[in-house]
């Protein structure tokens, strides 16, 4: 492996793909996160991005230090060296005993899951395992990340799979390879000492090649033997699933039972960075792996070297001898591996009455835990003997795993009981005693109905990412931005478990508005538009920002889904607790979870619909399967639907411009006579271009000499002709016969956004007296000339295929702009090879849907076209009713040995054998009838396809049948004699 490295590292000096030191210096202090502001500029005091990784450097950085006891460093050089010194000290194993903590566990790996793990890899598996992982990540010691290794396949490609196959075989792992950086990540907003970070291994991106080839193995393997009480790291199991079945478990609390319910919230120290490696291998061995995987696991493991990162300086190069590599891919599948002696102990020891079980009632089926990687919430009974022995279990847990419990900041609740049974179970356990509601994986866990205070938590994250964000100078649309991505998710996760009380709801939509429409002088500006209109999509003339209240009930259709579908632990629970035979008709004393499930029954029960087979299928979807996003459409309040809203938004100008036309139409620009809604009454003022008539909105964009002749001036270089007096920015003149790939297209459909840009500004310029230009036509046309030329720089090429002779005449674009080479696709219909072909296509268009079929013989002669009414809901649906409309019509025609076409690709997908769709019984009964008629299916490019595409375009609600060429519609004729005579098509 060391002479694979060295060839690795000669060739690497050969490869000159733009990258430097400085990237890898930037990315590693810049980290990995990607800004979801692009199409928006925050705000123009905000400085460049080099000046914000220097703020968020500033703040990382660690300028003073307490040792474990207590003196203060402030020097960089102490601060390393009491770096080194904890975590060499938390690195270092201590003596180990099993006491027989792993009798439990039972031996389920099988011969061929040993050899499918330990197999060597080839050069498929390794590119995939490349391909997988973030190549944005930070790298390692080496510096290489993984955009590196993908540019540079094709050199490096044969020595990344020597190198990991020799990782398989058991070879010696190079310290070069093998070693890491600690990152420190800091826990709290002021951390002291070391304790208070949370150590991160940037490992050589190589090194998690070859760990992430057998976590890809390892994963279908795991759910054999990881109990579904864990959900951390396990593909299929829902974090939000352990905290409905928390709740449920809190729900119980209180029930009557000798003892009383306890639930035990355990703090695991440094959970990640203490696991016993000996004992690691131990339970590998005793779940069957073979003894060749663990020595591969351990041989990664022990070749490992550290060095910790202060300030962005490496310190000290130690060599660990416990705890699993955070950052690495194999990490948190070693960790939930090794919880399994805890999840399998503690279940043994309550199914066998060593410890007395939670109750749940006389319906209910207890559990005895629940955990998410080293969260973990015990349910027990408080019964003195159970406490003994469960603090007995802890302790031998501890001495084998090497786990430490944080006994003082673990804590229990207890059901109802004397405060003298209180104080003793604290006694017994070590802990203080603590009450609802508690934290568990973000949510509090409360009884009955979510409170205000229950919420505050909530409401602080939103004043903590609002007071730094008001302190700036930020653009309305990149508050907008920031609104929708940042502050309307934070609440997401507990939406999707619990429901928030309106109180709640109404005081983060009042913070929201209020961010949104500014404010100055710690004063709010005017809200020009309520909150809940705001809260409509883009389409219907709100701001598509997700209203909290729709997001909820969304939310709540989906846990009825689960619950009617799902198969989780919590599922399980759920239907042994309140099925009472299909009735869904809640009593008060049930828990406030299943209510809300209860709630949306109904409306559930209309959105599916039953297979053959029984099975449950969401109708608004093409594959049956639930999506939270045709959830949330079917619930969430509906608006008037205006045309011009889709030409705002689907323009390519920047954010601020779309919010310009979009206050436009709502008529809430600071204009004199808008402001006369607020009782602000101005002085009767002249238009500050014009500086004839009076100032109002409607004069500004349309009616003042100097805008109209500026909108006149394009409207006539783009050939539109108009009435004067309209609204000129959103007439549909500007977006008619527009080509996608035509750039003067293009610029045609975005200029008036750019128009009405000028105009502001310039007004604003006016009013402010903030000088630039006098107004003037001519002086507007340049702004608006030089506006486009930028804006078409920053435009993408890949899909434009011509330039136009207009924008390069007006001077709209740079004299120097040049497009990408392209060579369009040749596209050819072929005479079938059987007897017939049948070339079919939909069309859909505001809920109405038609189908076209054209069947050809061997000479490609016309033998019968058919025009048809189609029922469908969606573009697929329509595509898929016309393909068994037209195949069975054809068989029921008399004909047979026909080939038949389409562009739909995915409706071609379910004829051939796709699962999970509510038309499977309909495909399959079309199938049947053609099954003795040599039926064959293709797919085929739609220039391939145009004379059943013209076909469908054709609006009719009856069959329409063509037996000659002279009947087709003239689009369809057309089409249909290219094909004949083999002229192709293009697609550009």
């Amino acid at each position: 492996m060391r002479k694979i490295l060295g060839n690795f590292k000669e060739k690497t000096g050969f490869i000159k793909k733009g990258y430097s030191i400085k990237s890898t210096s930037w990315r590693k202090n810049f980290g990995s996160r990607r800004h979801m502001l692009s199409g928006s500029r925050m705000g123009t005091a905000i400085p460049a991005s080099f000046t914000l990784v220097q703020v968020r450097k500033r703040k990382q950085s660690i300028t003073s230090i307490k040792n474990q006891v207590g003196q203060e460093f402030n020097s960089l050089s102490k601060i390393g060296e009491v770096a080194v010194d904890f975590f060499s000290d938390l690195y270092t194993a201590v003596q180990t005993d099993n006491n027989n903590i792993l009798d439990f566990i039972p031996s389920l790996i099988t011969q061929e899951d040993n050899n499918t793990l330990i197999k060597l890899p080839d050069m498929e598996e390794v590119k995939q395992a490349v391909w997988d992982l973030n190549h944005n990540s930070a790298p390692g010691p080496d510096g290489f990340h993984g955009k590196f290794f993908k540019k540079c396949w094709s050199i490096v490609g044969k020595d990344v799979l020597m190198a990991v196959q020799e990782f398989f075989m058991g070879l010696p792992i190079p310290k070069g390879m093998a070693s890491a950086l600690l990152v420190l990540i800091p826990k709290s907003d002021c951390p002291s000492t070391f304790s208070d970070f949370r150590p991160i291994c940037l490992s050589n991106f190589i090194n998690k090649v070859c760990t992430k080839v057998l976590v890809t193995r390892l994963k279908p393997i795991l759910p054999k033997i990881i109990s579904p009480e864990q959900v951390g790291f396990m593909a299929n199991r829902d974090s939000a699933d352990q905290v409905l079945l928390a709740q449920e478990m809190v729900h119980c609390l209180d029930k009557k039972i000798r003892g009383s319910n306890l639930i035990v919230k355990l703090d695991m120290a440094k959970a990640f960075d203490r696991v016993s490696w000996q004992f690691l291998s131990d339970i590998l061995l005793k779940f069957g792996f073979s003894s060749h995987l663990v020595m591969i696991i351990l041989n990664n493991l022990r070749a490992t070297y550290l060095s910790v990162l202060i300030n962005g300086s490496p310190h000290g190069f130690f060599k660990p001898n416990r705890g699993v590599k955070q950052g690495d891919p194999l990490s948190p599948f070693l960790f939930i591996i090794a919880s399994e002696a805890f999840s399998r102990g503690l279940k043994w020891l309550m199914e066998n009455n060593k410890i007395k079980s939670y109750y749940m009632g006389n319906e209910g089926r207890a559990i005895s835990h629940l955990g998410y990687a080293d969260d973990l919430l015990i349910f027990l009974n408080g019964d003195s003997r159970s406490l003994l022995r469960f603090k007995e279990f802890l302790n031998n847990y501890q001495e084998a795993s090497g786990q430490a419990i944080n006994f003082s900041k673990s804590s229990f609740i207890c059901g109802k009981t004397s405060p003298a049974r209180q104080n003793k179970i604290k006694d017994l356990l070590g802990m203080r005693l603590t009450s609802l509601p508690i934290k568990y994986l973000g949510v509090n866990l409360h009884k009955g109905i979510n409170r205000f205070e229950y919420c505050s938590n909530i409401i602080k994250q939103f004043e903590r990412k609002l007071s730094p964000w008001r302190q700036k100078n930020l653009s309305q649309g990149g508050r907008l931005i920031l609104i929708k991505y940042v502050l309307n998710s934070i609440p997401l996760h507990v939406l999707a478990v619990d429901t928030l009380p309106k109180k709640v709801i109404k005081v983060l939509n009042s913070k929201m508005a209020s961010f949104f429409w500014g404010s100055s002088n710690e004063k709010n500006k005017y809200h020009w538009i309520k909150w809940s209109k705001l809260c409509f999509p883009t389409m219907e003339g709100g701001l598509g920002i997700r209203s909290l209240t729709d997001l909820e009930k969304a939310f709540t259709l989906k846990l009825w889904w689960k619950w009617k579908t799902g198969d989780s632990l919590w599922v399980q629970i759920m239907r042994t607790k309140y099925e009472r035979n299909g009735n869904m008709i809640p009593k008060i004393t049930d828990s406030a979870i299943w209510r809300r499930i209860c709630s949306a029954n109904d409306q559930g029960i209309e959105l599916c619909s039953m297979d053959p087979s029984g099975r449950l299928l969401w109708n608004e979807e093409d594959d049956g399967q639930f999506s939270f996003k045709s959830a949330f459409e079917e619930v969430r309040e509906l608006a008037f639907n205006a045309s011009n809203y889709e030409q705002i938004w689907s323009s390519k100008l920047e954010l601020k411009i779309k919010l310009l036309q979009w206050k436009i139409t709502k008529s809430i620009l600071p204009t004199p006579d808008n402001l006369n809604r607020f009782q602000i009454v101005l002085n009767p003022s002249r238009c500050p271009m014009c500086k004839r008539h009076s100032d109002s909105m409607k004069h500004l964009f349309y009616q003042c000499e100097i805008a109209k002749g500026v909108w006149q001036y394009f409207m006539s270089i783009f050939r539109i002709y108009q009435p004067i007096g309209m609204d000129y920015s959103l007439s549909h003149y500007w977006k008619t016969g527009v080509c996608k790939t035509n750039l003067d297209d293009i610029i045609k459909q975005n200029i008036p956004g750019i128009i009405c840009w000028v105009i502001w500004r310039t007004y604003a310029d006016q009013i402010w007296g903030n000088g630039g230009y006098i107004p003037s036509i001519d002086n507007m046309i340049i702004q608006v000339k030089l506006y486009s030329q930028n804006w078409v720089t920053s435009l993408s090429t890949s899909k434009i295929r011509f330039l136009g002779n207009i924008s390069r005449e007006e001077g709209l674009i740079p004299l120097n702009y040049k497009l990408q080479g392209y060579r369009p696709q040749v596209i050819t219909w072929h005479k079938p090879t059987l007897n017939w072909k049948l070339n079919v296509d939909a069309s859909y268009l505001a809920g109405m849907a038609n189908g076209g079929a054209v069947l050809r013989n061997q000479k490609g002669e016309l033998e019968v076209a058919i025009s048809f009414p189609i029922t469908a809901r969606s573009p697929l649906e329509a595509e898929i009713h016309a393909l068994i409309f037209a195949m069975n019509w054809a068989v029921e025609a008399g004909y047979s040995r026909f080939q038949v076409e389409t562009d739909s690709s995915l409706a071609l997908s379910y004829f051939e054998g796709r699962e999970g769709s509510r038309w499977a019984t309909a495909i399959q009964e079309s199938l049947h009838m053609c099954f003795r008629k040599e039926l064959r299916m293709g797919y085929i490019k739609r220039e391939g396809n145009w004379a059943a595409h013209h076909l469908a375009q054709n609006r009719t609600n009856t069959l329409i049948i063509m037996s000659n060429v002279g009947q087709l519609p003239i689009m369809a004729k057309r089409a249909f004699w290219m094909d004949f005579f083999g002229i192709p098509s293009l697609r550009l």
